[in-house]
This record gives structure tokens, sequence and C-alpha cells, in this order.
């Protein structure tokens, strides 16, 4: 009964520790929280999307060069859409201009790059699969032989 406590213990604990998780980065500006995506072909990357390089060149900041943007505190969320910036819409007749003057953030897309406890996870489990086995080896009789 002990030993099939301590295995469903495991098993959940080893399914806590697996649970798929989103890419989080810490960058001289702060820590990031992004997003995993596929790619056409099906490959998973990561994608960290909105971040602020430059303070809003609006008001006095409008014409001048860009001021570069200051570390924020806490997670930023890097999976949203960033606004474009100011031009006309390519795709209609009219010539419509479209987008905002806010719009200096970038886009980061890479390989899947997981997450430090992702790798750890592993390690986790490895160690769980080794200590399963252990647990079934002291059943083994021959273990205990006399």
């Amino acid at each position: 009964m002990f030993r099939g406590i301590v295995l469903w213990l495991l098993n959940v604990f080893f399914v806590v520790i697996c649970a798929e998780s989103v890419p989080i980065r810490e960058t001289s500006l702060g820590v990031l929280e992004g997003y995993y995506m596929k790619t056409r072909s099906g490959r998973l990357i990561s994608a960290f999307t909105a971040i602020p390089y430059a303070v809003p060149p609006v008001g006095e900041l409008r014409f001048m060069p860009p001021v570069p943007v200051q570390p924020w505190e806490g997670i930023l969320n890097a999976s949203k859409v960033a606004p474009i910036c100011v031009q006309r819409n390519p795709y209609t007749r009219q010539k419509e201009i479209v987008g905002q003057e806010d719009c200096l953030y970038l886009n980061i897309y890479s390989p899947y790059i997981g997450n430090v406890s992702n790798i750890d996870s592993v390690t986790i489990f490895s160690i769980l699969i080794l200590f399963r086995k252990n647990i079934n080896s002291l059943e083994n009789p021959k273990v205990h032989a006399s």
C-alpha cells in the first residue's frame, strides 16, 4: 500500500514538473515572458513580441533621436501584438493612413529554447526513473536473498 502511494505521488510530481510553461528570459532591461508557436513546417519556436526598445516618440520626443527605454520592474508580457508605425495602407485603393507613432517595438523569434526549469525537469525525471527502478529492485527476491 505504501509503495502504491509513493508511486502515485511520484507520478503526480512528474506531471506537475513537466507541465508546459511559457518561455521566460532575463535581459539587461528586465524579465520577458513570451510564448511558443509553431512554424508552417511544425517546428516549435520561442516568440517574444512587442518588446519596447525606445521611449515612444510622441510629444517633445517627436522627430528626435530615439531615447532608450528604462529597465522595467516585474515581468513584461512579451506576447502582445505591437502597433505598426504610421504608413499608408498598401492593401486599399484609398490613401488611408494606418498605424501609430508609438511603434518602437521588437519582435524576437528563436528556435525553441525552453526554460531553465525545463532542463531541471529532465534531470528530475531521470532521478524519478532511477528512484522508481530502485523501489522495484527492493521488491526483487534476488536482492533480499539470504
